[in-house]
């Protein structure tokens, strides 16, 4: 792993020379120039910069996993999109994973209801404190991704928590959910964990489905103490295979389009590598995003599905048609369908949650249509939220109509991902866009 982790150093160093040399070239002068000449050389010009911006990118991805690799203690999460939040599937195991000379090893991770109440910690954002303070967000890791806003809010907040639980100040943060873990073990290779063999086509329907099958009836801790063996288990695999890293990145950039992976760190050179990754989690002005978080303590949500249709009927006006559909099968395990008794649910496969919606930045409103009451509403960073509670009966489907007035005109927006499996489909004007990438409201 040493030789890698100097293959990416020297990485970073030929790239930022790269960088210099592009930023430093000489043109030679820009007057008396034939039209010819002058067009050739503003093209030159052009694909200069387009080669310095590249190349610093390679060089600050480079610079930030070398130093990653090369050692660090970072919180672990572990997302289960059985159960989602806002942005990322519920944080419901949390740990320690220190990296030594590309060495991994994962220190005390269970289930994160194992350490509430967190005592003494701080909301560190004062809009996470304003939209959520009724949940005392900062008191229970399961509450984390009650924003997208991983970069400002999520990774500081949950730093602030482990300090106030633990007593120690680590490097940073890494969440990941089954469809990573899934990923990790295409790059590293399969693994088994008492008896079961996990590899990537097995592991996520194991995690989302089959396990809650396997261990229905029986005591509820020893299902979640195979949740940490099987991250256990994928952690060794990181320290004992014979796998290059360039192709870990390549797998984790796939799934951080879809907000899967997340990291963040107080180093700078290793922050700046997470945002040209791509997965460090920021939400900018320019966004928007729905969403669906649970609230049934179920295991239900990869049998709801939820679409967007986006119609502009003017030019500052969009209109979101959102479809939610409750497929739970019947006969599903107890712990997969949550204590809907006890929540005043007609029955077993009943999904009770929240609807949130993520507005860009310059909404002068935002409304239901018909009208319904909002549970929270306000900025979130630099966008705005709306939420409110939503009730789906196993085989319903209900369709959401909200109108948004915007006091400036967006050429796109960028869909926020909210890292649901199966994965959720937008549409405007008859093309489909997948969360993470761009919605287009004006053509060029």
């Amino acid at each position: 792993m040493a030789e890698r982790i100097d293959a990416l150093e020297r990485i970073g160093e030929l790239a930022d020379e790269a960088n210099r040399r592009s930023i430093g070239a000489d043109l030679g002068p820009t007057d008396g120039l034939h039209t010819l000449v002058a067009d050739a050389r503003v093209r030159v010009e052009t694909e200069l910069g387009e080669v310095a911006d590249e190349t610093e990118r390679v060089r600050d991805a480079a610079d930030g996993l070398a130093s990653m690799l090369r050692g660090g203690t970072y919180v672990l999460l572990g997302a289960n999109n059985a159960e989602m939040q806002l942005g990322s599937g519920m944080p419901l195991s949390v740990g320690v994973v220190t990296i030594d000379q590309g060495e991994f090893s994962v220190d005390a991770f269970g289930p994160s209801e194992d350490r509430f109440p967190v005592i003494g910690a701080e909301i560190v954002d004062p809009d996470l404190a304003d939209r959520w303070g009724f949940l005392s967000p900062a008191n229970d890791y399961r509450k984390l991704a009650l924003t997208a806003r991983f970069d400002d809010v999520v990774g500081p907040q949950t730093l602030e928590m482990f300090r106030a639980d633990d007593g120690r100040r680590l490097d940073g943060v890494i969440a990941l959910d089954a469809v990573v873990l899934a990923g990790v073990l295409d790059v590293v290779g399969g693994i088994e964990v008492d008896g079961v063999q996990l590899d990537s086509s097995t592991a996520l329907p194991y995690l989302l489905e089959e396990q809650y099958v396997e261990f229905d009836g029986v005591d509820r801790t020893l299902r979640r103490d195979r949740l940490s063996v099987i991250a256990s288990a994928v952690t060794e695999r990181l320290s004992e295979g014979d796998w290059d890293p360039l192709d870990l990145v390549g797998a984790l950039a796939e799934h951080a389009v879809a907000g899967r992976v997340r990291l963040y760190s107080v180093d700078a050179t290793q922050q700046s590598a997470w945002r040209v990754l791509g997965v460090d989690g920021s939400v900018d002005a320019a966004s928007t995003g729905v969403f669906l978080l649970n609230l049934g303590a179920s295991k239900l949500d990869p049998f709801v599905s939820l679409s967007v249709d986006v119609a502009k009927p003017g030019d500052r006006q969009l209109i979101y048609e959102i479809t939610v559909s409750n497929r739970s099968p019947a006969g599903l395990p107890g712990y997969a369908t949550g204590p809907w008794d006890q929540l005043g649910l007609a029955g077993p496969g009943d999904y009770l949650g929240r609807l949130a919606i993520y507005v860009p930045a310059g909404t002068a409103s935002v409304r239901f249509e018909p009208d319904r009451t909002l549970e929270v509403f306000g900025p979130d960073g630099e966008v705005g939220l709306i939420v409110t509670r939503l009730e789906l009966a196993r085989g319903e489907e209900r369709r959401l109509r909200v109108a948004l007035d915007l006091d400036r005109s967006y050429d796109s927006l960028t869909i926020v991902p909210s890292a649901r499996v199966p994965e959720q489909r937008w549409t405007l004007d008859g093309a489909d866009y997948l969360e993470g990438g761009d919605l287009v409201l004006r053509r060029p």
